[in-house]
C-alpha cells in the first residue's frame, strides 16, 4: 500500500465505528459501470487470454 492511502484507510475505519456518523450507501448500478469500463480500458486481450479459466469460474460463480 502507498503511504497515504493507509492513513485514509485507517481514518475511514475509526469514523467509520464511530456512533452519531450517518451511514451512506452506495448504489451499484452508479459506482460499477465507471470501474468496469476503466478496468476494461486498462486490460489487454493477452491478459485475459492468461487468465482465462481464473475469470470463467468467477463469472460462472458469481451468476445468480
Amino acid at each position: 500500500m502507498p503511504a497515504p492511502l493507509v492513513p485514509v484507510v485507517a481514518v475511514g475505519l475509526v469514523a467509520g465505528c464511530l456512533p452519531g456518523v450517518p451511514t451512506y450507501h452506495l448504489d451499484a448500478h452508479v459506482v460499477l459501470p465507471p470501474l468496469l469500463h476503466t478496468a476494461a480500458l486498462d486490460s489487454s486481450y493477452r491478459d485475459l487470454r492468461a487468465d482465462v479459466r481464473p475469470v470463467t469460474l468467477l463469472s460462472v460463480g458469481y451468476t445468480p
